[in-house]
């Protein structure tokens, strides 16, 4: 991982809300990010695409750059954990998706594993896509990650 200046180093992040609820921001935080803006609410069939830039300035830390979003949504007070960061050396995009409980295993795709973090990787000028849909007990997530070449 290298030091690439002073424009910093970034990519893309789509997420989509395919439930049938508004998500309400209830955290944002984020430390050394030349980029990390999101919107406070993202409704039902709304998706946002963010560009995330980390800041890679000669002098600072990179491995201490990162961001935290959480949306709520849902009377049963469903919660995403969007994180940035930097892990061994790897730029990386997370989510944690809590008080999900149990889930249909019949649904195709994605069953949503409450508690657990995934780990969607990151693609330098490109955009890794993330979907939540479906509703209570009810839900499935899916992902790409796509490398745009330039």
């Amino acid at each position: 991982m290298g030091n690439t200046g002073s424009t910093g180093y970034g990519g893309n992040l789509e997420i989509c809300n395919s439930t049938p609820y508004t998500w309400n921001q209830t955290y944002l935080h984020s430390y050394q990010m030349n980029s990390w803006n999101w919107p406070t609410t993202l409704g039902s069939g709304q998706c946002t695409n963010q560009y995330i830039e980390y800041d890679t300035t000669v002098g600072k830390t990179v491995s201490d750059d990162g961001g935290d979003i959480e949306y709520t949504f849902g009377n049963a007070g469903y919660k995403i954990l969007v994180q940035a960061g930097v892990l061994n050396d790897q730029y990386h995009y997370r989510m944690w998706l809590k008080n999900f409980g149990a889930t249909n295993p019949n649904i195709p795709g994605s069953p949503i594993l409450p508690g657990a973090y995934r780990d969607y990787g990151f693609a330098h000028d490109g955009t890794v896509h993330w979907h939540l849909g479906g509703s209570d007990g009810a839900f499935i997530e899916y992902t790409l990650n796509a490398k745009e070449e330039v």
